[in-house]
């Protein structure tokens, strides 16, 4: 683009140049978008007791930083709450994991205490790719732990897979990815997914004094498929 900027400046500002530049923009996000809703509808959604959403992009023309710590400078967690509980960084990835408890008191029949919403505690991830020596910022997770409590932990580990595998619609390059979720598990250490075992594993004390583990996996291969893969050590 700097290239033609100076060798065509009068083209650069016709109509026609900036029509076709959008056009191609939106033809390669629009291509993103699909591959990510064909990675969404090729299994049907396996529900666990979190609730996860995200936000994955690709940026062709997105700034490349030279630490982890510069992206973190200019991307910023949902709230103030969320305090950092975890870096993670293998060949081609990095994320930092953010925790906000539940609120340790809510007024007794307010709105707060009959939302689901409100109550749970929540994990928020900061994500990335490197390349070339830079950290790349693709998006964010988030996941609202226990927000259900009706499935159960092999039911709840299978979700959090599925969501954690949804980065291949985006980045159909990864041969692997990390996967990282919530569980009320308490031997998480022993789990293993596909013969991988967890990574790390955090305890978090919950205000009734029961505990959730964040637990995270790496080197998942992108063809895992998490209705049916091998999960070893849950009893």
């Amino acid at each position: 683009m700097i290239v033609l900027l100076r060798k065509y400046p009068k083209l650069i500002a016709t109509k026609t140049f900036i029509a076709v530049t959008v056009l191609v923009y939106a033809m390669v996000y629009g291509s993103l978008f699909m591959n990510m809703k064909k990675s969404d509808l090729s299994a049907q959604p396996i529900q666990g007791n979190n609730q996860a959403t995200m936000t994955y992009t690709k940026d062709f023309f997105a700034k490349g930083y030279p630490t982890l710590e510069d992206v973190l400078k200019k991307v910023k967690v949902s709230s103030g709450s969320y305090k950092e509980i975890y870096r993670f960084e293998n060949k081609d990835s990095a994320c930092v994991i953010f925790y906000a408890p539940a609120p340790k008191s809510v007024k007794k029949d307010s709105y707060q205490a009959k939302n689901k919403f409100y109550l749970c505690p929540k994990l928020e991830s900061i994500e990335m790719y490197k390349k070339n020596g830079k950290y790349y910022y693709i998006g964010k997770r988030n996941l609202m732990c226990a927000f259900s409590k009706d499935r159960s932990d092999e039911k709840t580990l299978r979700s959090d897979l599925q969501e954690s595998l949804k980065k291949k619609g985006t980045f159909p390059e990864f041969k692997s990815v990390y996967a990282w979720g919530c569980s009320a598990y308490p031997n998480m250490e022993k789990v293993s997914v596909a013969g991988k075992k967890c990574r790390k594993v955090i305890p978090l004390t919950m205000n009734d004094g029961s505990r959730l583990y964040f637990w995270l996996i790496d080197d998942i291969s992108v063809k895992t498929k998490p209705a049916s893969v091998a999960i070893r050590g849950m009893n």
